[in-house]
């Protein structure tokens, strides 16, 4: 029988490589760098635009900008913000006093700080914190064709898909089930691609034209990891694609339009219009119906993620309960026995899912580290019982 696994992405799995959660994404910004736990990385300023992005939380939301950092508690919520912009830009209605194509920059701007902080985290992965990769290099060595499914805007899963599709299939890449316009990638295609990268939130590197519709995949210089990347970036590179100008449609001159990046914030109302959106969460319940297990890594399921939850139960309802595999982290339960972690029923995040599925749930507390270590030790690594 074909393995027929699903993974499921939250920003937990982010996290563990480095990366930002959201709450940690505006501060960031606001401070110039990106803190790790044992480094900081700059985050770059392109045309001004980290400094427009100040300007406009410090106006609209109260930001106090002076001698001492930004944190978490001084700043509005990522979500909140990117949804106020888009809503108000969309309808010509003004935020405080920044409107017309003042308030359309500075939603560029605030687009931008997002890319640029995720960037400068996730530009060096040391090469223990390859997760994504360790996970999903046994798969494709065995031939086995994964569903990634990804609640996150960046690129990590993306890459090491790119890598993986090079070391074992012959450069088929994944394919993201939308209708990507990007020439070199639909080349890439023609051979065939390898596995579903499904980024249901959309994605840092997806820019898309209203007016057109068009979808084009950029990469950027930063993320460049293979010979398919390499390709595909002087094709479409990424540096050009954030401006406060705003970047051209690709279909020009048959289209005078701009593009914007995807991305479907986490909020109570979210807006699933976008074409190519609302196909990949077709695609998305589509898959997690034919799956024969499924690994949820670094996603709390959060009470206003009601869309998700109600993707969860729709599509992964047929499961056996201890074929839905629930990493979670809980710090200090790495080294812990296993019978001495939390369980399930005494964590908020188990709590929640088990209120989903039931009991029987295959729930882990050492994050996505040592789930893949844990794994291993176990010989099930990964989705095997042998």
């Amino acid at each position: 029988m074909d393995e027929k696994p699903i993974i499921v992405l939250g920003a937990g799995a982010t996290k563990a490589c480095g990366g930002p959660l959201t709450d940690e994404i505006l501060p960031a910004a606001l401070n110039g760098e990106m803190a790790h736990d044992d480094r900081t990385t700059l985050v770059e300023d392109r045309e001004e635009l980290l400094a427009l992005a100040s300007d406009f939380l410090q106006d609209c939301f109260n930001v106090p900008l002076g001698r001492e950092k930004a944190t978490k508690k001084n700043c509005p919520s990522l979500p909140m913000v990117l949804s106020m912009l888009r809503r108000s830009a969309a309808a010509g209605m003004p935020i405080g006093a920044w409107q017309g194509d003042r308030l359309v920059k500075a939603k560029r701007a605030i687009e931008y700080a997002v890319f640029a902080v995720i960037e400068a985290a996730l530009r060096r992965i040391p090469s223990d914190h390859q997760f994504h990769r360790k996970l999903l290099q046994p798969i494709y060595s065995r031939n086995v064709e994964p569903t990634v499914l990804s609640l996150n805007y960046d690129v990590i899963v993306d890459n090491a898909m790119f890598y993986l599709s090079e070391q074992f299939q012959g450069m088929q890449p994944p394919d993201y089930r939308v209708q990507i316009a990007t020439e070199r990638y639909t080349d890439f295609c023609t051979g065939g691609t390898f596995g579903q990268l499904l980024k249901i939130h959309g994605s840092l590197n997806w820019l898309y034209c209203e007016r057109c519709g068009r979808l084009d995949l950029f990469v950027s210089e930063g993320m460049r990891t293979g010979k398919a990347l390499d390709e595909l970036y002087n094709s479409v590179p990424f540096d050009d694609a954030y401006s406060c100008r705003g970047t051209p449609c690709r279909n020009r001159p048959n289209c005078d339009g701009f593009v914007s990046p995807v991305l479907i914030t986490p909020t109570y109302v979210k807006d699933y219009e976008n074409p190519h959106i609302e196909r990949v969460w077709a695609e998305a319940e589509a898959a997690m119906k034919e799956a024969d297990r499924a690994t949820i890594i670094g996603y709390s399921l959060p009470t206003d993620d009601v869309e998700v939850a109600m993707l969860f139960k729709r599509g992964l309802d047929h499961l056996p309960r201890d074929s839905i595999t629930v990493v979670e982290y809980i710090r200090d339960e790495e080294d812990k026995p296993a019978e001495k972690r939390t369980p399930i029923e005494e964590h908020p995040t188990g709590q929640r899912f088990r209120s989903l599925f039931g009991a029987g749930l295959d729930w882990h507390t050492t994050g996505f580290k040592g789930w893949l270590r844990d794994q291993k030790d176990a010989g099930r690594f990964p989705f095997t019982q042998d």
